[in-house]
């Protein structure tokens, strides 16, 4: 069961697939811009491209066959940890105006996504707590994962890329 339950760990599905970007579908190499106003849409999903390969970098270090309570929820925490990076860094861009909502709501995904792991992994340890840890990864996974494909379909839909 916990191996199952691992498979959700690594695979948010906010860092792509196979390591490799959903946010765009440009080619070219763009260096993230966080911290500055990125009004350029090209260098603003550059930015979003980046720090969503910083996420599938960190997910590689997630070990993903715990065998143990205390080896998921050290699993799901490095996960957490990953996420909330994430968010900071999310939150460190400056979206072009037209997607400004749309980045914010990007952020509060990512904390939110972030505060469920936390609690998955405080309950991963607790007696008996493997499966109901597992089922709060899963569902704070799914969920997440939905919700921030649906607002960058929407950021690209505004940029019109």
């Amino acid at each position: 069961m916990l191996s199952l339950i691992a498979l959700a760990v690594v695979g948010t599905g906010l860092a792509g697939c196979n390591g490799t970007s959903s946010l765009g579908h440009e080619s070219k190499s763009t260096t993230a811009t966080t911290g500055a106003h990125t009004s350029d849409p090209v260098a603003y999903l550059g930015a979003l491209r980046h720090e969503q390969a910083s996420l599938a970098v960190a997910e590689r270090a997630i070990p993903t066959r715990p065998r143990t309570p205390a080896q998921l929820s050290r699993s799901i925490g490095l996960l957490g940890s990953a996420i909330d990076r994430l968010g900071d860094d999310l939150a460190a861009i400056k979206p072009p105006d037209a997607v400004a909502a749309e980045h914010a709501r990007l952020v509060s995904i990512v904390r939110a996504y972030g505060a469920s792991l936390d609690r998955a992994a405080r309950v991963a340890v607790a007696p008996g707590g493997e499966l109901r840890a597992g089922n709060m990864l899963v569902s704070a996974t799914n969920q997440a994962s939905s919700k921030f494909t649906s607002t960058v379909s929407s950021i690209h839909a505004k940029l019109g890329r």
